[in-house]
């Protein structure tokens, strides 16, 4: 049986925005990856992965 195996780049990016709830924080996580001049230039070609990382209550 023979497997099927492809090379890629992939990016995980946990970002942490404070000052903002949840919600308002996922929209603007979003928003900016949508826009990012670097997300822009890879879009198609490097799977990426952005999530907001667990806020810690001060």
């Amino acid at each position: 049986m023979t497997e099927a195996f492809t090379n890629g780049i992939t990016a995980k990016i946990e970002v942490a925005i404070n000052g903002v709830d949840e919600a308002k924080a996922n929209e603007l996580l979003q928003k900016a990856h949508e826009i990012c001049p670097y997300s822009r230039a890879i879009r198609g070609n490097v799977d990426v992965q952005v999530s907001l990382k667990q806020q810690v209550a001060n």
